[in-house]
């Protein structure tokens, strides 16, 4: 036999509803500009061509192997000298620069779309704007949505980065 009473006290005991709300906000923001900005920092590494995007790509893929742990402490800081400690900022806007992993799997998928395909919307007037967000995101689906559920996991779970920047009882995360 089920003790239901065990729920109530739990959502009693802390204030569930803020914390939720605190933990939505913020993978929400995480979501809006990890999709945003790996799609358009994938797009221009593996379709626009320009002077220095290789050298781009190795640091992103450089960037992927620094362990978070080593940047701890110099971003609290740097966090703490500009007044972002015990708010959003520090969590979502890792999320708005373009995670190298990310960026990394959307270049990936990019470079298997057809260069024709793009030629023949620039052919018919797309900029590169038009050509990202008509033709290149729509048949990317998957991609995004592959983005959108490590954001979602990773940014939901995450424990060091609340603990680190959230010092308040109501900026507290689930």
């Amino acid at each position: 036999h089920f003790e239901w009473s065990n729920y109530q006290q739990a959502v009693s005991k802390i204030p569930f509803l803020t914390y939720t709300k605190n933990s939505l906000i913020i993978t929400g923001g995480c979501l809006i500009g990890g999709v945003l900005s790996s799609c358009m920092v994938g797009y221009s590494i593996s379709k626009v061509r320009w002077k220095g995007r290789n050298i781009i790509f190795a640091l992103v893929i450089a960037l992927m192997m620094i362990p978070s742990q080593v940047t701890m402490i110099p971003l609290y800081m740097v966090y703490n000298e500009i007044g972002w400690i015990d708010t959003y900022f520090p969590l979502i806007i890792s999320y708005w620069v373009g995670p190298s992993f990310f960026v990394f799997l959307v270049r990936q998928f990019f470079l298997g779309i057809p260069d024709q395909l793009l030629d023949s919307a620039r052919i018919d007037g797309a900029n590169q704007w038009c050509i990202l967000w008509r033709i290149v995101l729509p048949i990317s689906k998957g991609v995004v949505a592959t983005v959108c559920v490590f954001t979602f996991l990773w940014t939901w779970s995450d424990f060091m980065g609340p603990l680190l920047y959230l010092n308040s009882e109501e900026m507290r995360t689930l």
